[in-house]
């Protein structure tokens, strides 16, 4: 399976699908006394199990330049993840920093 998708920096695409589906029955029963016609059925007992797992895939992409000659590299993010910004402010800026100075 192939997908092509087009997306702008800060946009998402999500897609998911089942990967894996299980039925697991299980039978007991009592040797002999399950075989009575009629009674039978009161020395058996029957089990299923459902399992399903899905995968999910999801994709925000961020446009980034390469890193000039003596340019150091970053190590804070530049904004939280999946965090929804306040109406009005730029989705896209460098948070301020929230130390105190005395």
């Amino acid at each position: 399976m192939e997908t092509n998708i087009e997306l702008g920096e800060g946009q998402s695409f999500v897609i998911a699908g089942l990967i894996d589906q299980r039925v697991n029955e299980t039978i007991c029963r009592i040797p002999g006394l399950a075989s009575l016609p009629i009674l039978g059925n009161l020395f058996k007992s029957k089990e299923v199990d459902r399992n399903n797992t899905e995968l999910i895939v999801m994709v925000t992409p961020e446009i980034t330049v390469p890193l000039q000659p003596g340019d150091t590299k970053g190590l804070v993010m530049p904004r939280d993840f999946m965090v929804t910004p306040a109406a009005g402010s730029d989705p896209y800026s460098t948070p301020k920093s929230t130390k105190k100075s005395k």
